[in-house]
């Protein structure tokens, strides 16, 4: 019987706007910057609400664990993905080859990595 791997903590929390760049990798003006650092802030306050199992103070140890690298790329990419919805607030993109596209308002791949939507545990009310 093997024991299983813990997985790898993210590497600080909360991430940052020059994160979300890095992973991006977009690099924008001061102006954009201080914008998407709005979102990051946004998606790290939804996800500390919704992920309240978790320790996110990184330098206590309380018994819950802490946030995992893939809860803070999910973070990450959360954010990102309300920054650029700013360009379809309507949730419809239009372009040449496809004509008029709708937009959805929510990624799986980021629930899973974030442990959020369907992909919470089950609630005890």
């Amino acid at each position: 019987m093997t024991t299983p791997v813990p997985a790898p903590l993210a590497p600080h929390w909360p991430p940052t706007a020059a994160d979300v760049l890095l992973d991006a990798e977009q690099d924008f003006g001061d102006a954009a910057r201080d914008a998407l650092q709005t979102e990051v802030d946004s998606a790290v306050s939804y996800i500390m609400r919704v992920r309240s199992d978790l320790n996110f103070a990184l330098d206590q140890d309380d018994g819950r664990p802490k946030p995992g690298a893939d809860l803070f790329l999910g973070t990450m990419r959360q954010a990102f993905r309300w920054h650029t919805r700013k360009s379809s607030p309507d949730g419809m993109i239009v372009t040449v080859d496809m004509g008029a596209t709708r937009v959805a308002g929510w990624d799986p791949d980021i629930e899973m990595m974030c442990g959020i939507g369907r992909y919470f545990g089950p609630a005890v009310a």
